[in-house]
């Protein structure tokens, strides 16, 4: 295990397990639209960063925007619409 400290492990997609439902892959999210919950597109999920109060998803849009990648900020997730709802105000 000391070899492999500090280095990247990657893994193909196909030997993953199907995520749980309620659960997601980052990958799976990236290019969703992003509106609060007043209905203001925010801009899309860019990528992720892991912080340590959590993870970020990195918006991009008019301006970039860090958010909280996690409940309560996170509201619904819609996979058919590739849309993710947050509770976050445009204007932060």
């Amino acid at each position: 295990a000391a070899l492999l400290c500090g280095r990247e492990i990657l893994i193909e997609r196909e030997q993953l397990p199907a995520a749980a439902p309620g659960e997601y892959y980052r990958e799976d999210l990236l290019d969703f639209t992003v509106r609060n919950l007043e209905g203001v597109v925010l801009g899309t999920v860019q990528h992720f960063l892991d912080a340590p109060a959590g993870a970020l998803m990195v918006i991009g849009g008019e301006k970039e925007r860090w958010l909280p990648a996690t409940a309560p900020f996170v509201r619904r997730i819609d996979v058919q619409r590739c849309e993710i709802e947050v509770d976050w105000p445009a204007d932060f």
